[in-house]
Parts: structure tokens; C-alpha cells; sequence
């Protein structure tokens, strides 16, 4: 079930993407006992501009459809997800505490996916 806060502290169902909102919001998912963040217009520009749909992303993730976590060796404090996201290997890097995850962005890696699917 996904949950949308915005930032005018109300939960509401989620609502599609092609309606646009107003205001800066934060969508969540609840995974694992941990929530799942993102921010909408993030989410939005992924979709536009890599065709990437962070909702499709969260539900790869909550179904545990991913090929790993890796550290992420440059920012100590991040990890990714390796997922296969249209049989290519797409990175979501994210942030995470003891009771939530922050997805940063998403991207297609030409190299990751050579490597991985040969």
C-alpha cells in the first residue's frame, strides 16, 4: 500500500503521477518494518528523462527482486540496490537508518550491466 506525506502533514492514498502537485511531497512505503522515501519531483524527473519509475523500483525492492546491496565506495554513507529493471542493470543508491530508506535516484550503467549480464 503506498502512502503519500506532503508537506502539508496529511496522509492521503497514493495519488497517480499524472496529476501533478502543487507542492514539494515525499512518498513512502512501508518495507520491512522500515519506510521507503523518495521525492516526487525526483521520481518525476527520473521518469521523464530515463524512463525510470521509482514505484516500479520500491515494488522490485518490497518483492526482494533485487541482484544485491553494494556499498557504494565514494560516499561511505550510501549504499545501492542492483536491480534488473527491463533485463538492463539499473543502481539505486540510497541513504538508510534504523527506521527508514532514502532512494537518492536511479540510473542505467553500461559497465554494470556488461559485467553482470555479459
Amino acid at each position: 500500500m503506498y502512502l503519500a506525506y506532503t508537506n502539508q502533514n496529511k496522509l492521503d492514498n497514493c495519488i497517480p503521477y499524472d496529476i501533478q502537485y502543487l507542492y514539494v511531497s515525499i512518498l513512502l512505503l512501508v518495507i520491512n518494518m522500515k519506510i521507503v522515501r523518495w521525492n516526487l519531483e525526483k521520481a518525476q524527473k527520473l521518469r521523464k528523462e530515463r524512463k525510470l519509475e521509482i514505484e516500479r523500483i520500491v515494488a522490485m525492492i518490497e518483492d526482494k527482486e533485487y541482484l544485491g546491496i553494494v556499498n557504494v565506495p565514494s560516499r561511505p554513507e550510501q549504499k545501492m540496490f542492483l536491480l534488473d529493471y527491463e533485463d538492463y542493470i539499473v543502481l539505486v543508491p540510497f541513504v538508510e537508518n534504523e527506521t527508514e530508506i532514502f532512494i537518492k535516484t536511479a540510473y542505467r550503467n553500461r559497465k554494470v550491466n556488461k559485467n553482470l549480464k555479459g
